[in-house]
């Protein structure tokens, strides 16, 4: 009996101990590689803003997209971190994050890996689906057989927001209805035609940790929407991950929540052209399986929370003029919108605006002063757009009516979301003494190694940089019969940088006054007594290692000069070597 209890404690804590850790590759393409096909205005800016999200949540990211020069200004940050999309680079992209997820495996966490595209896509004269790179296609075979199979993450999301780019689409501002000639005209307006052509089901299911949400729409001026510099699809997505979708107020969104949200969101649209289409399926292996869990959000994110007393719709803008999310909330439920700590936020609804400074890691948007607001709208598709998206409350009672015909699979009750604020950093410290076995060349003639202790004290007065005393001794003699006394007192200044915290890598240099006691052959003459007119001055690297709390171990190394000046002798400069090897306290 004993023993069963112990072995479930012990499966219990290592449960508890799992971390996920989330690896997320984001591809945006504009172009598409088929003649005639017109470029995507806001695939690029899609591909910023989705990974600027995931950076608030996801251990590693990467990005690839081309950034034209107004996305760029406005997204600095994916500027730097952006790389072309093209094959090799996604794929040795892949590959190095396959081997971290596989060390994550041994440690025992759960990697995950989200999979995101937002372009052009279409189907080959075979059937088979596919989406455009920089320089290539990525084919439906090719990402079951070369992204999904071989990854090691334990669950694999592929989020793809592709324009039907092989409709055919008659002259801009024409009002002859656009004509999908890749389905088979016995197969009408069926609307899970296009998709299948990406994503079969009898190849999902072969794949059972992997859940997918995929998404087509019509001509390019309803796959995106300028007002949201992106597409219609990816911008919802954006809104759902980030919080908005949360029906159960717990911090997590599942699938089924993403689906009813979106369900939501284009309940009323009722111009045909202006809907999107969407597929969505949970992992196989875990339909429960969140997609965003809002409680391990980096502390560069923060929380936007919508109490029980607000009702209605609602957008918000950061301080650059970025619509980063937009919901319709049915009054009684609550939930958090994550969002970046750099920015000052606009919350707006329709005649309305408040205004969330940078600050506080969690503000209640109901208690912001609101004042009244403008409104600009122009065009039909801007008109049906601005009138009927997000129509529909969303809320429990949607998501209830949702679930209860869709098949999906419901969410748990939780216990309810609660931000997590930033543990308060420890001081960090300021005082460190170490002492040390020193080994240095002969400081003067040809007295031997000389070994001794190494006594120091540094103060941190800035920063990575600290002042401090050193005090050595030590003793060195040879067969030739010379031996010396060896005593300094030196001025130290050094730089410690901690690229983890346990772990540091150190320079500093020493100036002072040394004195050296014995006998020694210098110049041709012997040598006899004590000297104090002597100096050394020291140039050295060197690494330590926490071990626990402040105790630490070190060593360091590197050149030092020993200068010798005997009243009426010659004088003597002598570089040498020398290494220590210590303990140190951090205080």
């Amino acid at each position: 009996m004993r023993t069963g209890v112990l072995m479930a404690s012990l499966l219990v804590c290592a449960t508890a101990s799992a971390r996920t850790k989330t690896y997320a590759v984001v591809i945006a393409e504009n172009r598409s590689l088929d003649p005639g096909v017109k470029p995507l205005q806001f695939a690029d800016d899609d591909g910023a803003k989705t990974w600027e999200l995931f950076s608030l949540f996801a251990d590693r990211t990467a990005l690839f997209v081309v950034l034209d020069a107004d996305t760029a200004r406005l997204h600095p940050d994916a500027a730097r971190n952006a790389e072309s999309p093209e094959r090799a680079a996604i794929f040795d992209k892949l590959a190095r994050f396959n081997v971290e997820m596989a060390r994550d495996l041994d440690r025992g966490d759960e990697p995950e890996l989200f999979f995101i595209y937002a372009g052009h896509g279409d189907v080959d004269g075979n059937g088979q689906g596919y989406v455009n790179l920089r320089d290539g296609k990525l084919t439906r075979a090719e990402l079951y057989r070369d992204v999904i199979a071989p990854s090691k993450a334990k669950f694999v999301h592929v989020v793809v927001d592709a324009c039907k780019s092989y409709f055919l689409v008659n002259a801009r501002g024409s009002n002859k209805r656009w004509v999908d000639d890749s389905v088979p005209p016995e197969e009408g307006a069926a609307g899970d035609a296009h998709l299948q052509a990406f994503l079969e089901e009898e190849q999902l299911e072969r794949h059972p940790r992997a859940g997918v949400i995929v998404a087509t729409s019509g001509d390019q001026e309803t796959h995106e929407w300028a007002r949201y510099r992106g597409g219609i699809l990816s911008h919802e997505l954006r809104s759902a991950l980030s919080g908005a979708a949360d029906v159960n107020g717990d911090g997590k969104i599942e699938y089924s929540e993403l689906r009813a949200f979106l369900a939501a969101a284009n309940a009323r649209v009722r111009n045909p052209e202006a809907r999107v289409d969407v597929f969505a399926r949970a992992p196989a292996l875990d339909r429960h399986r969140p997609l965003v869990d809002l409680r391990t959000a980096s502390p560069t994110a923060r929380y936007l929370h919508f109490g029980t007393g607000l009702g209605g719709r609602f957008f918000i803008e950061d301080d650059r003029g970025v619509r980063v999310a937009d919901l319709n909330k049915e009054a009684g439920t609550a939930f958090d919108v994550m969002v970046s700590t750099r920015h000052a936020y606009y919350v707006r609804s329709d005649d309305q605006e408040a205004e969330a400074r940078v600050g506080e890691r969690r503000v209640d948007v109901a208690s912001l002063p609101w004042h009244a607001r403008a409104i600009a709208a122009r065009g039909a598709i801007d008109a049906t757009f601005r009138n009927d998206l997000y129509r529909e409350p969303y809320g429990r009672g949607f998501y209830d009516g949702f679930v209860a015909t869709s098949g999906d699979l419901p969410v748990e009750e939780g216990g309810g979301f609660v931000a997590a604020t930033a543990a308060p950093r420890p001081p960090s410290p300021r005082h460190c003494i170490s002492i040390a076995y020193g080994v240095t060349g002969a400081p003067a003639g040809d007295s031997g190694v000389s070994n001794g202790f190494d006594l120091r004290y540094a103060y941190r007065f800035w920063r990575a940089l600290d002042l401090g005393l050193a005090g050595e001794a030590s003793y060195g003699s040879s067969r030739s019969g010379d031996s010396l006394w060896r005593a300094a007192a030196l001025f130290v200044v050094g730089a410690e940088w901690r690229p983890v915290p346990r772990l540091g890598l150190r320079l500093d240099t020493a100036i002072g006054w040394q004195l050296l006691s014995g006998n020694v052959q210098l110049g041709g003459q012997k040598l006899v007594g004590t000297e104090p007119r002597g100096f050394r001055y020291e140039l050295a690297g060197g690494i330590n290692v926490n071990i626990a709390g402040s105790f630490g171990l070190f060593a360091r190394g590197g050149l030092a000069l020993d200068g010798v000046y005997p009243q009426g002798s010659p004088s003597a400069l002598t570089p040498n070597g020398f290494l220590n090897l210590g303990v140190q306290f951090s205080l």
